[in-house]
């Protein structure tokens, strides 16, 4: 049975990828109290200390709310901290504390496998046309009008 790619929702297939990944980043990471945040990590450790919340959000494609929420639980848990930015009095720098910086490399670990497991079988060529894909699909619908919808990372896991 031959299927025809062209009418299937790119979107459904990614998002069933996605929602896998995840699932499996969310199992393996749930000993670290971080929740389904760690994602919001490896931007703020990727950011060096240097991002505002707005522009966290812009990175995750969260809404700046939910990201307040994340920072908020985060900061809780003294994983981050809000630091005064220096050019502008109404800002705050989010940076990882101590704590945070310990469970990085772990994350990044974790991360790095998964990817490895998820490209078994590929080669370094096709991986880079894989990502050279996904971003030409990307520019090829960036323009096009659509709804805003507001991604949300929720604190807790649903069980299957």
């Amino acid at each position: 049975m031959d299927i025809d790619f062209l009418h299937i929702p790119l979107g459904r297939s990614l998002g069933h990828i996605a929602k896998r990944y995840v699932g499996i980043l969310y199992k393996r990471l749930s000993h670290l109290k971080a929740g389904p945040y760690f994602i919001v990590l490896l931007i703020i450790d990727k950011g060096e200390g240097m991002l505002t919340q707005q522009e966290i959000a812009d990175s995750c494609g969260l809404d700046k709310t939910n990201v307040l929420r994340i920072i908020d639980s985060l900061s809780a848990n003294k994983i981050v901290k809000r630091v005064k930015k220096p050019d502008d009095r109404r800002a705050y720098l989010i940076q990882l504390t101590a704590k945070g910086r310990k469970t990085m490399p772990e994350i990044n670990k974790i991360v790095k496998e998964l990817n490895e497991l998820a490209f078994g079988g590929l080669s370094e060529r096709q991986i880079n046309g894989f990502f050279k894909t996904l971003d030409t699909i990307n520019n090829n619908i960036s323009d096009l009008p659509s709804e805003s919808l507001v991604m949300s990372l929720k604190g807790k896991e649903k069980k299957k």
